[in-house]
């Protein structure tokens, strides 16, 4: 899943670690799930139309808890500038270790809203959500 290059990638631009056995104790960037117990990112994919002859979109939602209400939002806007100053018009995706050797080259990863509040969750925190899309070669 290209989602997990893309969570590799925040990782590799200090965004948090990668918790990719469920056992690291410092993780604060998750696939697909957040735990109610943890702070921090989680990304999740979604669908985007496909296209014969064109290159591969793969739309995402990249959610984020903070620490507290405020520490979250700024998270959020902190993605939203790195990927429009990082990975546009192009960024590598990085390997993920342990999981995947394979690196996407020439991608282009475009947000496609702004930060969202998408309400409170069970830890009477607020959930924001920045929605974006990659675009890729297969």
């Amino acid at each position: 899943m290209i989602t997990l290059n893309i969570l590799q990638l925040l990782s590799e631009n200090g965004f948090g670690e990668v918790a990719l056995t469920g056992s690291e104790p410092d993780a604060s960037l998750f696939h697909e799930k957040l735990p109610l117990d943890k702070d921090g990112i989680y990304i999740v994919s979604r669908g985007a139309p496909l296209a014969r002859g064109q290159r591969r979109t793969q739309a995402f939602d990249v959610y984020v808890r903070g620490e507290d209400d405020f520490e979250g939002g700024e998270t959020a806007e902190a993605i939203i500038e790195f990927f429009r100053t990082q990975c546009y018009p192009s960024c590598t995706l990085p390997e993920v270790p342990e999981f995947s050797t394979r690196q996407y080259n020439r991608t282009t990863i475009v947000p496609t809203t702004n930060v969202q509040n998408v309400g409170q969750d069970g830890t009477d925190r607020v959930i924001y959500v920045v929605s974006a899309e990659v675009r890729y070669s297969n």
